[in-house]
Protein backbone atom coordinates (compact mmCIF):
# COMPACT_ATOMS: atom_id res chain seq x y z
CA UNK A 1 0.00 0.00 0.00
CA UNK A 2 1.26 3.70 -0.77
CA UNK A 3 0.12 6.47 0.51
CA UNK A 4 0.37 10.19 -0.98
CA UNK A 5 -0.96 13.39 0.50
CA UNK A 6 -1.00 16.39 -1.89
CA UNK A 7 -2.70 19.51 0.47
CA UNK A 8 -6.10 17.68 2.13
CA UNK A 9 -6.38 14.55 -0.60
CA UNK A 10 -5.16 11.48 0.49
CA UNK A 11 -4.97 8.67 -2.38
CA UNK A 12 -4.45 5.14 -1.34
CA UNK A 13 -3.07 3.16 -3.82
CA UNK A 14 -3.42 -0.52 -3.87
CA UNK A 15 -1.89 -3.36 -6.43
CA UNK A 16 -3.11 -6.82 -6.28
CA UNK A 17 -0.37 -9.68 -5.92
CA UNK A 18 -1.58 -11.92 -7.63
CA UNK A 19 -2.94 -10.17 -11.09
CA UNK A 20 -6.72 -10.38 -9.97
CA UNK A 21 -9.07 -7.49 -10.17
CA UNK A 22 -8.81 -5.36 -7.20
CA UNK A 23 -12.92 -4.97 -7.37
CA UNK A 24 -12.51 -8.59 -6.08
CA UNK A 25 -11.06 -7.86 -2.88
CA UNK A 26 -12.33 -4.47 -1.82
CA UNK A 27 -15.44 -3.30 -0.68
CA UNK A 28 -16.58 -0.27 1.79
CA UNK A 29 -19.16 -1.10 4.23
CA UNK A 30 -21.39 0.53 6.80
CA UNK A 31 -21.26 -2.15 9.34
CA UNK A 32 -18.48 -1.05 11.74
CA UNK A 33 -18.23 2.90 10.81
CA UNK A 34 -20.03 5.38 8.66
CA UNK A 35 -18.96 5.41 5.11
CA UNK A 36 -18.15 9.54 4.97
CA UNK A 37 -15.51 12.05 4.69
CA UNK A 38 -15.41 15.58 5.61
CA UNK A 39 -14.77 18.71 3.82
CA UNK A 40 -14.91 21.81 6.52
CA UNK A 41 -18.13 20.92 8.26
CA UNK A 42 -19.83 19.30 5.55
CA UNK A 43 -19.93 15.27 5.54
CA UNK A 44 -19.61 13.42 1.55
CA UNK A 45 -20.02 10.03 0.74
CA UNK A 46 -17.12 8.05 -0.54
CA UNK A 47 -16.66 5.44 -3.17
CA UNK A 48 -14.11 3.40 -4.53
CA UNK A 49 -13.54 3.46 -8.24
CA UNK A 50 -11.97 0.96 -10.40
CA UNK A 51 -10.09 0.84 -14.04
CA UNK A 52 -12.74 -0.15 -16.48
CA UNK A 53 -12.95 -3.72 -16.92
CA UNK A 54 -10.56 -4.80 -19.64
CA UNK A 55 -10.78 -7.84 -22.43
CA UNK A 56 -9.02 -10.50 -20.77
CA UNK A 57 -7.98 -12.13 -24.01
CA UNK A 58 -6.04 -8.53 -24.95
CA UNK A 59 -3.59 -6.28 -23.80
CA UNK A 60 -5.59 -2.90 -22.28
CA UNK A 61 -3.28 0.33 -21.75
CA UNK A 62 -5.54 2.40 -19.10
CA UNK A 63 -5.72 6.05 -18.71
CA UNK A 64 -2.87 7.33 -16.43
CA UNK A 65 -3.80 8.94 -13.49
CA UNK A 66 -3.78 11.57 -12.17
CA UNK A 67 -4.42 13.33 -15.76
CA UNK A 68 -3.35 16.01 -15.88
CA UNK A 69 -0.88 16.03 -14.00
CA UNK A 70 2.14 18.28 -12.54
CA UNK A 71 5.21 16.11 -11.07
CA UNK A 72 4.05 12.69 -11.20
CA UNK A 73 1.58 10.06 -13.58
CA UNK A 74 1.06 6.66 -12.93
CA UNK A 75 -0.25 4.51 -16.40
CA UNK A 76 -1.62 1.53 -15.59
CA UNK A 77 -1.94 -1.51 -18.34
CA UNK A 78 -2.58 -5.11 -18.69
CA UNK A 79 -1.32 -7.92 -20.25
CA UNK A 80 -3.40 -11.61 -20.33
CA UNK A 81 -0.17 -13.24 -20.44
CA UNK A 82 3.81 -13.04 -19.68
CA UNK A 83 5.43 -11.19 -22.32
CA UNK A 84 7.54 -8.19 -23.34
CA UNK A 85 5.67 -4.84 -23.35
CA UNK A 86 7.20 -1.44 -24.73
CA UNK A 87 5.73 2.12 -24.03
CA UNK A 88 7.07 4.65 -25.66
CA UNK A 89 6.62 8.68 -24.13
CA UNK A 90 6.18 10.90 -27.28
CA UNK A 91 5.07 14.42 -28.20
CA UNK A 92 2.36 15.21 -30.33
CA UNK A 93 5.25 15.88 -33.17
CA UNK A 94 6.24 12.43 -33.00
CA UNK A 95 9.56 12.60 -31.01
CA UNK A 96 10.38 10.03 -28.45
CA UNK A 97 11.11 11.51 -25.36
CA UNK A 98 10.90 7.86 -23.01
CA UNK A 99 11.20 4.69 -23.79
CA UNK A 100 9.84 1.94 -21.31
CA UNK A 101 11.04 -1.89 -22.31
CA UNK A 102 10.55 -4.97 -19.79
CA UNK A 103 9.52 -8.45 -20.06
CA UNK A 104 5.97 -8.47 -17.28
CA UNK A 105 3.91 -11.60 -15.79
CA UNK A 106 0.20 -12.07 -16.71
CA UNK A 107 -1.88 -9.10 -14.68
CA UNK A 108 -2.14 -5.60 -14.46
CA UNK A 109 1.09 -3.05 -14.09
CA UNK A 110 2.00 0.33 -14.17
CA UNK A 111 4.85 2.50 -14.60
CA UNK A 112 5.52 5.41 -13.17
CA UNK A 113 6.23 8.56 -15.56
CA UNK A 114 8.34 12.31 -14.29
CA UNK A 115 7.82 15.72 -14.72
CA UNK A 116 11.65 15.80 -15.20
CA UNK A 117 11.80 12.74 -17.84
CA UNK A 118 9.81 15.28 -20.29
CA UNK A 119 10.69 18.07 -21.98
CA UNK A 120 7.83 20.71 -21.23
CA UNK A 121 3.81 20.62 -20.32
CA UNK A 122 2.22 19.95 -23.07
CA UNK A 123 0.31 17.00 -24.22
CA UNK A 124 1.78 13.64 -24.65
CA UNK A 125 1.30 10.27 -26.17
CA UNK A 126 1.68 7.00 -24.44
CA UNK A 127 1.96 4.01 -26.99
CA UNK A 128 2.02 0.50 -25.38
CA UNK A 129 3.28 -1.92 -27.57
CA UNK A 130 2.47 -5.51 -26.65
CA UNK A 131 2.67 -8.68 -29.00
CA UNK A 132 1.02 -7.22 -32.43
CA UNK A 133 -1.33 -4.92 -30.48
CA UNK A 134 -0.23 -1.20 -30.17
CA UNK A 135 -2.29 0.72 -27.76
CA UNK A 136 -2.29 4.74 -27.60
CA UNK A 137 -3.30 7.33 -24.79
CA UNK A 138 -3.40 10.59 -24.30
CA UNK A 139 -0.93 12.29 -21.06
CA UNK A 140 -1.37 15.64 -20.25
CA UNK A 141 1.63 17.61 -18.69
CA UNK A 142 0.63 21.08 -16.50
CA UNK A 143 3.16 23.86 -16.71
CA UNK A 144 3.96 24.95 -13.00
Amino acid sequence: MVIKKSGELITLTFQSPDGNWLNEYLTLSNRLTPVEAYIGNETVGMRLTFPPVVNTEEGALMQNYPNPFQQVTNLPFFIPEAGEVVIEISQLNGRVVKVIKGSFAKGIHQVSISKKELQSGGVYLATMKYKKQILINKLVLLND
